[in-house]
């Protein structure tokens, strides 16, 4: 087949990928309107809010994430460990990335460490040709580019290790805020486009304060709780009950009223009307 039939068999390809995944999309959010709208809640609803993001990662194989790729190239896979690919890599420190693949299985690193912090993983190129790349973790990172020496790769070393710490960070807040808040962490993750930190934050926040009149923070602070522990055994069972009515008309709202202030204003008037 001549050159140009196949790069353009490669392009169709992945542009009928992404269409199908964007139709998926669509779908999936028209479906949930309708199911809460329809009046259905709670446990019910929750299946159809579960929404792994996906990503291509070769021929038909596809990669799912916790979180997906950020405008600095950094994503957590599935079980939500912070991850960069060395495509990215050879972007942000200016090389081939052909080079970098031959760095990374150059590495004087045992074995353990290398399956451990390096996935392998394929993709189609714009010629249509199946290629590795590499999904590392945040030591793989650090360890490959320490041996990438000049002022301007000291700054993107550093500046790349602080990403990793604000990754991890959302993480840990994202894997809180399901435990206490399944159906709206879900939702957010849905209906925004590669959410920041304080998205769920500040909607988990505003309905505790609601409840409770203090933060989940607070809570564990009273109660000499770490950092991540859930605060709902130390709960009375109509403060769960209010918090978790509030979630699913939430959930509602984010999609009829993206203001934060009119969506906080209306749950007030609702937590008074119906507890108090």
């Amino acid at each position: 087949m001549p050159e140009m039939a196949i790069k353009a068999v490669g392009c169709i390809r992945n542009s009928v990928i992404g269409e199908i995944h964007c139709c998926f999309l669509s779908i999936h959010r028209y479906l949930l309107c309708y199911l809460f709208l329809s009046g259905v809640g709670g446990s019910a609803l929750a299946p159809f809010c579960i929404l792994p993001q996906m990503v291509t990662g070769g021929k038909d194989k596809i990669m799912k994430t916790m979180v997906p790729k950020n405008e600095f190239g950094l994503f957590a896979d599935i079980k939500g460990v912070p991850r960069i690919d060395s495509m990215t890599v050879a972007e942000i420190f200016g090389k081939r990335h052909d080079n970098v693949i031959r760095d990374i299985r150059g590495l004087d690193c045992s074995k353990e460490f290398l399956l451990l912090n390096f996935e392998e993983q394929t993709y189609i190129d714009n010629n249509a040709h199946t290629q590795v790349c590499y999904n590392m973790t945040r030591d793989g990172f650090v360890f490959l580019v320490m041996g990438y020496r000049g002022k301007k790769a000291a700054a993107f070393k550093e500046a790349y290790i602080r990403r990793f710490n604000e990754m991890e960070e959302f993480i840990k807040y994202l894997l809180e805020a399901r435990t206490e808040f399944p159906l709206l962490t879900a939702n957010i993750a849905l209906i925004k486009e590669n959410p920041k930190p304080y998205y769920f934050s500040n909607e988990c926040d505003m309905l505790n304060r609601i409840v409770l009149g203090r933060t989940a923070k607070q809570v564990r602070e009273e109660h000499g709780l770490k950092k991540g522990t859930s605060i709902r055994p130390y709960l009375k069972n109509e403060e769960i009950e209010a918090i978790d009515q509030l979630q699913r008309v939430d959930i509602g709202l984010l999609i009829s009223t993206p203001d934060f202030q009119k969506r906080k204003q209306y749950l007030e008037w609702f937590y008074m009307k119906k507890f108090q």
